[in-house]
């Protein structure tokens, strides 16, 4: 019976390795989520639109204006890139979450109708009162409130998923390569990707042009296009400051992010370590069924953890690949 129960809780623990991957799930929503496929025919309109008024511009300034106005559209299009990834890797991970959250519940729940049944033969045997009894009847109820609720949080996340997707599943791979900070684009190219800047930029050499048009107009109209050429410098070193200033933020935040989850990935091999040590106690039998599900769901809490470590990083890292002027982050991440 002990080998059975081990087995069982093995096959639970490790069955989601050999099934669907973040890559997976990225790559169907692509294909079908209604959200995305919007924004993409939306940015493809851009682009039509953005051709067009370059072969219409008779002139350099027209031009320039029909490039400010493809980079505002860029911009909108890499800001809802940006929250369609976000969006997926967080359902993803909410269903890796809840499924363990779910495991831990199920096993809290055994727990409590243990501890419920110890604590109605103790009862029986006058050695507890009644009380004891009943709060052991009511951490009982808590445990099958609790299980319900987790069920049903994990069940509509996976018809999110599916809606998203177009995949039905409720087992989940773990084998993401998660890239390493060392490995980013430099703070150059994340420069040269900043819309903001080359939209200031493009606004400088409007400003140099009114500048030259406004020569043949009155001593106002240069005064006003000179004072606008000035402000247009100014917002450019505004523009390139930030930019840096948000490159060093954001490099900082993921390395200590991917510190973070390296941390919880020792952490989580050491908890494994210790339910191996349980296992074998307990097929000894040196120590009760209670005590090994307690090291099992301390296992299962380090796994959420670990998770929980992971999606925070790749988060953080899909926002820094799309600002870095990656439209597919995912295919940074491929080996």
């Amino acid at each position: 019976m002990k080998k059975l129960f081990t087995t069982v809780i093995t096959i639970c623990l490790f069955t989601f390795l050999f099934s669907v991957s973040l890559t997976d799930i990225i790559n169907s929503a692509r294909k079908n989520d209604r959200e995305y496929l919007i924004v993409v025919e939306t940015y493809e309109q851009a682009i039509e639109d953005h051709e067009k008024s370059l072969i219409e511009a008779k002139t350099e300034r027209e031009r320039l204006i029909a490039e400010q106005s493809f980079l505002n559209s860029k911009k909108s299009y890499r800001n809802s890139l940006l929250k369609f990834y976000q969006d997926i890797v967080t359902l993803y991970y909410s269903a890796i979450d809840q499924m363990l959250d779910l495991k831990i519940k199920e096993n809290s729940l055994k727990l409590a109708e243990m501890d419920l049944n110890d604590k109605k033969t103790l009862h029986e045997k006058g050695i507890i009162t009644y009380e004891e009894l009943e709060d052991a009847s009511i951490s009982y109820e808590k445990a099958k409130l609790d299980l319900e609720k987790t069920n049903f949080e994990y069940e509509k996340t996976l018809e999110d998923l599916k809606w998203r997707t177009s995949i039905s599943t409720d087992v989940f791979s773990t084998s993401t390569f998660v890239l390493s900070p060392d490995e980013l684009p430099s703070s150059r190219t994340f420069l040269e990707s900043d819309l903001d800047v080359k939209i200031k930029e493009i606004a400088l050499e409007v400003a140099k042009l009114n500048l030259e048009m406004a020569k043949t107009e009155s001593s106002y109209d240069i005064e006003k296009a000179e004072r606008e050429l000035k402000n247009a410098r100014r917002q450019l070193d505004i523009a390139r400051r930030n930019s840096m200033k948000n490159y060093e933020e954001k490099i900082f935040n993921l390395k200590y992010l991917y510190e973070n989850l390296l941390i919880a990935r020792r952490a989580y091999e050491l908890e494994k370590k210790n339910l191996e040590n349980a296992r074998r106690k307990y097929e000894k039998g040196i120590i009760s069924e209670k005590e090994y599900m307690i090291s099992l769901n301390q296992l299962l809490s380090k796994e959420k953890a670990l998770f929980q470590a992971e999606k925070s990083y790749m988060l953080s890292l899909i926002d820094f690949l799309i600002n870095s002027g990656l439209e597919d982050p995912f295919m940074k991440m491929r080996r």
